[in-house]
């Protein structure tokens, strides 16, 4: 019998994630309770510099996917013009589900969303090492 020697690298989870973010595509679904999830646009996701923008895309194929189980959650907090925004930004299984803790945030998410998904994905990018890539899905779950 002949056996060859092999020298097996062991990667850290550093070693797996991309050095610079990468620009990516995802779809956006509203999850509201008592009603079913509802897809609503594609977005794509770009970085200029520490700086992540949103596109609109309208040629996403639609996903209905369910979020599965939370892996992780992260709080989202920032204050602007005296108003204070708190947001949940869960992992999971699916995708980053983004969570609005307070009034003012739900209706900050309803108005300008693509401020607090850009505010979720740096969030993400900074304390996990998560680049947008490695994200499947954006949820945005809302109370009404």
């Amino acid at each position: 019998m002949n056996v060859s020697n092999v020298a097996l690298q062991i990667l850290s989870p550093e070693d797996l994630i991309p050095a610079e973010p990468q620009d990516t595509t995802l779809p956006i679904i509203l999850l509201r309770e008592g009603q079913v999830p509802q897809f609503e646009q594609g977005v794509q996701i770009k970085y200029q510099g520490e700086v992540v923008l949103l596109e609109r895309l309208e040629d996403v194929q639609e996903d209905l996917t369910p979020p599965g189980k939370s892996l992780d959650v992260l709080r989202l907090s920032f204050v602007e013009e005296g108003v204070a925004y708190s947001f949940n930004v869960n992992l999971m299984e699916k995708g980053v589900l983004i969570k609005p803790l307070e009034h003012d945030a739900e209706e900050l998410l309803k108005n300008d969303r693509n401020r607090v998904i850009s505010n979720a994905i740096s969030l993400l990018n900074k304390q996990k090492k998560m680049s947008p890539n490695q994200v499947s899905r954006i949820y945005l779950k809302f109370r009404d």
